[in-house]
């Protein structure tokens, strides 16, 4: 009876160890994905706001200066305001796929498409952009390739990852759209990033750098894309 009552106490102990375990390991990844949130939040709004009060200073400058502004720069002006739009909308977009995502609204549904369709559709969102700053829009897909996957999040990762092409792409440069071996490939041949940089925004723990042409952003697209992929 004794040698039972240790061996029951002994396991208990054990099983108690266990649980203290797991219940320490989910806190720890609970408070790490609270941090994350926070400092999520904390560079959206903050991004945001900038852009925000950037719009408010060129209304601003438009509204004192109407009588004064030549054509040209009214037209500069107009076009700050229309790229800065564009930005805010697509963070926008963003930000609500994951907060729908992290709230279990955002449902898998694979369907059947053409996927040169889509980087079509894709092209004429940013379509203007890429005229601004000459950036010729290629896609290398073949009509017919029809492909199995979940439509909107294919969207939002080919739009974000082709908004990421032309802002840091240089003047008269090129974006291709290519799909082979099961491979979708956006290439540019701007800028680049290191792999540290890669890796932080994949983390969401750091903000955008400027664009090649001073273009604003969030940095908060890739990590996006990253976690809907996954």
């Amino acid at each position: 009876l004794l040698a039972v009552i240790v061996v029951a106490l002994a396991a208990m102990l054990i099983i108690d160890l266990h649980l203290r375990r797991i219940i320490g390991k989910r806190n720890e990844a609970l408070r790490q994905s609270n941090e994350n949130k926070t400092r999520l939040i904390s560079i959206v709004t903050h991004d945001l706001r900038t852009s925000v009060l950037a719009q408010k200073q060129v209304l601003e400058r438009i509204d004192d200066n109407f009588d004064r502004e030549s054509p040209t720069d009214l037209k500069d002006d107009i076009h700050q305001l229309r790229e800065s739009a564009d930005s805010l909308n697509s963070q926008f977009g963003n930000l609500v796929s994951w907060v729908m995502f992290r709230n279990g609204n955002f449902k898998l549904n694979k369907v059947k498409f053409k996927l040169g369709k889509v980087v079509d559709e894709c092209f004429k969102t940013e379509s203007a952009n890429a005229k601004s700053k000459g950036v010729k829009l290629v896609n290398e897909i073949d009509g017919g390739v029809v492909v199995f996957s979940d439509l909107n999040i294919t969207k939002i990762v080919l739009r974000n990852l082709v908004s990421n092409a032309v802002k840091f792409s240089y003047q008269d440069g090129e974006v291709v759209v290519s799909y082979r071996d099961g491979l979708l490939q956006v290439e540019d041949h701007g800028t680049g990033m290191s792999e540290e940089k890669v890796k932080l925004l994949l983390d969401g723990t750091n903000s955008s750098m400027e664009g090649t042409r001073g273009e604003k952003g969030l940095g908060f697209g890739l990590f996006v894309c990253n976690e809907l992929l996954e």
